[in-house]
């Protein structure tokens, strides 16, 4: 029963239970690690990317920058060589507006202008440049004029006071630095697949420059996830968008097969350990009623012990009783009536003791021994009529159901001996009268005999324990008639059943194998009787 115990305590489908439950808990913490593994990759790849992004941004920037640089101080050389030409040339013989037009045309110049210290011009073309707001510096100086799209360039005269300006058409140049600025290198590198964007703003006072940004967010543009980083380049804050939509698509895959393998695993644990449940179920089962039927032999060997004890002990005093008491109701003439009163309640008494030890020893011995075919139709037909005068008095009516005449493998005498106490108690719970009904049918292999009557009210606790011995719902009862009527039919290979019905019926009965070889006769039908 210890091993039992454990068994009950530790059932086998609950470890296997909990072997995939650690399965399951082992796959969840895979799962995890790997999203956190493919997330680690996933933004070390990004962050590798955005670096390279942003240091193609940034030197792209620096190149812009020596690109202006350069092109300024070559313009610087150009214009000032050009100047301190046209200076000279003034110096030996002074240009008129259509000279330098010429000039201006022959060098692919915007246009030249002399201007003296007494505010007198010589330009040509004319017009080119009409400043008058023009500041003019003591040392030689370039200037861009955006709104004119011209590179100025100022020469302070050597000999004579005043200055020469030189004019060059900047749209070149400014397409020039348009293809190699900054804006430009955005949009091609934001047409390279996996940028999503790069967004240019001015950085915030106190932001350190070529700084790149520690945290690389993951963030929501419609409906794509985007990873972004920002940099500040030359005073610029650059935000760099790159697509995510590969980190979700592996996450949604390890999700889903994350899913698919849980779902099976969990499947697989439930219906191993609903097979598992069911085997050990069988097999408890089976151990309960190998020690039941143990118990039930145990049991009927020490009611034989007991049985036969009494038999010896109880029955030899018992009926020398039961001759004397008779002999004494037989010649004791002078006894009053009131004393022979008494005598036949002693006797009864008597009887009744007996009667007991006699059911004692009956459910003890053994109930089947050399089988025979035995019809169940032809015992009742022998049986009733020791009923009838009985049921008449009592008011019970007693009819019968016979729809099958197969012959059964059994001890006849056994088989009336359990017929007769299904009447008897039938009988016994009717007193003021009621019915009996007798019905015999073939089902599954096995002939059936079932007894129905009222009177008899019965719960389904009771039920179940009416067939055990010394167990009774009459005050005078012994409680071993229908034990011994179930120990007859299971000797036999059959069953006998108890059925409560509703309005204080009850219906018991019993099914045996039919007899091999047996045929069916014509059956009664239904009678009354």
């Amino acid at each position: 029963m210890a091993t039992m115990e454990g068994k009950r305590r530790f059932p086998l489908w609950v470890s296997n239970l909990l072997v995939f439950g650690f399965l399951c808990a082992v796959a969840v913490s895979y799962f995890l690690w790997q999203v956190h593994a493919t997330r680690e990759t996933f933004f070390s790849k990004m962050k590798v990317m955005t670096e390279l992004v942003a240091r193609i941004i940034e030197l792209n920037a620096r190149g812009a920058m020596l690109s202006q640089q350069t092109t300024e101080e070559t313009l610087y050389t150009f214009l000032g060589n050009t100047a301190r030409f046209v200076d000279y040339l003034d110096t030996v013989e002074s240009f008129n507006p259509k000279e330098l037009t010429e000039f201006a045309k022959e060098t692919r110049l915007a246009g030249i202008s002399i201007l003296s210290a007494d505010s007198t011009r010589v330009e040509g073309p004319a017009e080119w440049y009409a400043d008058d707001a023009y500041s003019f510096d003591p040392k030689p100086r370039l200037d861009y004029v955006k709104e004119r799209h011209l590179y100025i360039f100022s020469w302070p005269r050597q000999d004579i006071k005043g200055w020469v300006v030189i004019g060059i058409e900047a749209t070149n140049i400014e397409s020039l630095q348009n293809q190699l600025g900054l804006p430009a290198v955005i949009e091609t590198i934001t047409r390279l697949p996996g940028i999503s964007y790069i967004r240019t703003t001015p950085a915030e006072p106190g932001s350190r420059p070529d700084q790149p940004s520690s945290a690389l967010l993951i963030v929501e543009r419609g409906q794509n996830p985007v990873a972004e980083s920002t940099f500040v380049i030359n005073n610029r804050e650059i935000t760099i968008g790159l697509d995510a939509s590969p980190l979700s698509e592996s996450v949604k895959k390890l999700r889903r097969d994350f899913l698919l393998f849980s779902g099976v695993l969990v499947c697989l644990g439930a219906l191993l350990s609903f097979l598992l449940y069911r085997q050990q179920s069988r097999h408890v089962e089976a151990i309960r009623v190998y020690e039941r039927k143990m118990s039930e032999q145990r049991e009927d060997a020490a009611l034989g012990r007991t049985a036969a004890s009494i038999a010896h002990e109880i029955r030899n005093p018992l009926n020398s009783l039961s001759m004397g008491l008779q002999r004494l109701h037989m010649e004791g003439t002078e006894l009053a009536g009131e004393h022979r009163h008494f005598i036949e309640i002693m006797l009864d008494a008597v009887h009744r003791a007996n009667s007991i030890v006699t059911g004692l020893l009956d459910y003890a011995s053994p109930h089947y021994s050399n089988p025979q075919p035995v019809r169940l139709d032809l015992i009742i037909d022998t049986i009733l009529p020791l009923y009838q005068a009985r049921c008449a008095e009592q008011g019970i009516a007693l009819t019968t159901d016979v729809t099958c005449t197969d012959q059964v493998a059994g001890d006849q005498k056994r088989l009336s001996q359990v017929v007769e106490n299904l009447l008897t108690n039938a009988v016994e719970a009717q007193p003021n009268g009621g019915f009996i009904t007798i019905a015999i049918t073939r089902a599954a292999g096995a002939v059936a005999m079932d007894v129905t009557n009222g009177g008899f009210t019965l719960s389904p606790e009771q039920a179940e324990r009416i067939t055990e011995p010394y167990f009774t719902t009459k005050p005078s009862g012994t409680g071993l008639g229908l034990a011994i009527a179930r120990r007859i039919i299971t000797a036999h290979g059959g069953e006998l059943h108890v059925h409560p019905l509703p309005e204080s019926r009850v219906r018991i009965g019993f099914h045996l194998p039919v007899f091999a070889g047996s045929t069916n006769h014509p059956s009664h039908g239904t009678s009354a009787a």
